[in-house]
C-alpha cells in the first residue's frame, strides 16, 4: 500500500468512525499498515496529513491511552530496530 493509499483509507476509517462510533477498522488500518518505515518515506505535509488524521481521533478511538501506547511503542521498537541495522550496514562497509 501506498503513503497516499494509507492516507486516502484512514480518512475513510476516521470519517466512518466519527458517524459510527466504530473505531475498529480505524485502529486495525493503522496496525496494519503504519510502520516507522512508511513515517519515515512520508513528505511534510504527508506527515501533517497523519497528524490531522490521528491527533483528535486517538482520545475518542482510545480514550485509555491503551491501543496508542501499544501503537507508539511498536513504532520505537521497529525504529531502534531499523538504528541498529543501519549501525550494523555501516560497521560491515567500514571493516571491508
Amino acid at each position: 500500500m501506498t503513503i497516499d493509499e494509507f492516507l486516502t483509507r484512514l480518512k475513510a476509517a476516521d470519517l466512518h468512525a466519527i458517524k459510527t462510533g466504530d473505531w475498529a477498522d480505524w485502529k486495525a488500518l493503522q496496525d496494519q499498515h503504519l510502520t516507522d518505515e512508511m513515517m519515515q518515506r512520508m513528505s511534510r505535509s504527508q506527515r501533517l496529513r497523519l497528524h490531522e488524521l490521528t491527533h483528535t481521533s486517538t482520545i475518542l478511538a482510545d480514550p485509555d491511552g491503551s491501543w496508542s501506547d501499544q501503537l507508539s511503542e511498536r513504532l520505537e521498537l521497529e525504529f531502534r530496530a531499523g538504528l541498529e541495522r543501519e549501525a550494523v550496514h555501516t560497521e560491515a562497509r567500514t571493516a571491508l
